[in-house]
């Protein structure tokens, strides 16, 4: 698939599923492009640009027509199963009114306990539920970075209140 048959395809909100909009894509794909093998969980919007990009990626997503994707394998954050590698970054973009935080927990400390290193996680999640996920992640030094998430079909006033949280140590979104 590529960025302009992502950009025809229709989102699926019965899943909570929303693509980010073009400068949110840049921010992310320079971002991912400071790794060197990210995996990325509810995030196929992404995985496209970086695929057109020729970032090396895995996709972890529920939507089979991301198939063709470079990388792609079927998950469910409310079934997850273990995915072993070296990926040296993972990121995560979950559908915050279907999963609780313990579930999303869960499902994170899985995908990062497959690979060779724990990776470097970048969550994208609510404002307001800040001090409950920087506190889930503490051990990974997880904090708010920089500016909100743009998404193609998501309310300015709804995407104010979503962020990217990462690690304090890794090289943040600019």
């Amino acid at each position: 698939m590529t960025p302009q048959q992502l950009q025809a395809l229709s989102e699926d909100h019965r899943h909570e599923q929303f693509f980010f909009d073009g400068p949110t894509v840049a921010r992310l794909v320079a971002l991912a492009g400071r790794y060197r093998n990210p995996l990325l969980a509810c995030m196929p919007s992404l995985a496209v640009h970086l695929a057109a990009a020729g970032q090396r990626c895995t996709l972890l997503d529920r939507d089979r027509r991301f198939r063709t994707v470079a990388g792609f394998e079927r998950f469910d954050l409310l079934s997850p199963h273990m995915v072993f590698g070296d990926h040296d970054v993972l990121f995560v973009d979950p559908p915050f009114a279907n999963i609780t935080l313990q579930q999303l927990g869960s499902a994170v400390d899985l995908l990062a306990a497959g690979q060779s290193t724990r990776p470097h996680i970048y969550i994208c999640h609510l404002l307001d539920r800040q001090d409950e996920l920087c506190a889930r992640f503490a051990a990974d030094g997880m904090v708010r970075l920089g500016g909100h998430l743009g998404y193609r079909s998501v309310k300015d006033s709804t995407q104010a209140r979503i962020h990217l949280f990462g690690p304090r140590s890794g090289p943040g979104l600019r």
